[in-house]
């Protein structure tokens, strides 16, 4: 599944220091002078107002709005070698080709309220409709419609939904259905009281926490000290936890691996209440 570059002079100078050094436009910059190797045809706007931000502009194609903000945080927290690999992969999967449309291409990805309020942000699409389609699935995470495809995954957008002849609601149902059938089974409560368990190893394994009804009946089961964690699509997390000081001592290990990751969804722990995810640990970090 599924992510940016640099100016010469500015990586020689900086080469060996840790990309903390760097500023949000910094990055910007040298993202855009990739981009601008890479696409010489496009136009690439820098936002005004969002030092992360920049839209690619193709004759004859909707604009694109690139966000930086995950690849520069993970940049902050890795060494220069560990960032640019990244940032390579994160540029060659935007640019690719976007996903070719089909039916059975849909799936449903899990991303946090910074993501989500980026995607709000976005103007609709020149015809006018949605330029994507979100849900809150609880405090702040959102389940979006998105298009798979083997070297990336584009979100769904309101002409798509019409090329492919289906209603928003036809779309959710098979997109939920065709996610959930490439994604592991939850575990039982008897496996959830005995250890615990850490799934690994799938794609958009994020969108677990979509299936509500399913983890309602777990945390039925298995009360109310169920949590979950869901840092990236490739690590989520279902265990029991009490409220107290482990949890929030597991609360900075979430946190700093939230840090170390290349798009983290969330550095928050769940639990499952009223229909949806609760952030569990106290909201600001405990020393």
């Amino acid at each position: 599944m599924r992510g940016l570059g640099y100016f010469g002079l500015v990586v020689m100078a900086l080469a060996g220091q840790p990309l903390h050094a760097q500023s949000p436009e910094q990055f910007r910059a040298e993202v855009m002078a990739d981009m601008a190797r890479r696409l010489p045809k496009a136009k690439l706007v820098a936002t005004p107002s969002d030092p992360l931000q920049l839209q690619i502009i193709r004759q004859g194609e909707d604009d694109v709005m690139i966000n930086l903000d995950r690849i520069w945080q993970f940049c902050q927290a890795n060494d220069r070698a560990t960032c640019s690999q990244v940032k390579s992969a994160f540029l060659a999967k935007v640019l690719a080709p976007s996903p070719v449309l089909s039916r059975e291409g849909l799936r449903v990805i899990v991303r946090g309220q910074g993501y989500a309020d980026q995607i709000r942000a976005m103007p609709p699409q020149k015809d006018g409709t949605p330029t994507a389609y979100l849900r809150r699935i609880g405090d702040d995470l959102f389940a979006i419609l998105a298009m798979d495809a083997p070297e990336t995954t584009g979100i769904v957008t309101g002409s798509q939904l019409a090329q492919l002849g289906l209603g928003e609601e036809q779309a959710w149902a098979l997109a939920e259905q065709q996610t959930a059938a490439h994604l592991p089974s939850l575990p039982g409560p008897d496996q959830v009281k005995a250890s615990g368990v850490g799934f690994e190893g799938y794609d958009y394994l994020g969108s677990l926490l979509v299936q509500r009804s399913a983890f309602a009946r777990l945390a039925k089961a298995v009360g109310p000290d169920l949590m979950v964690t869901v840092v990236s699509d490739g690590f989520v997390l279902v265990r029991l936890m009490p409220d107290g000081e482990s949890l929030e001592r597991f609360a900075k290990i979430v946190r700093d691996d939230c840090a170390q990751q290349e798009r983290c969804i969330s550095q928050h722990i769940y639990r499952f209440s009223d229909g949806g995810w609760r952030i569990a640990e106290q909201t600001e970090p405990v020393s």
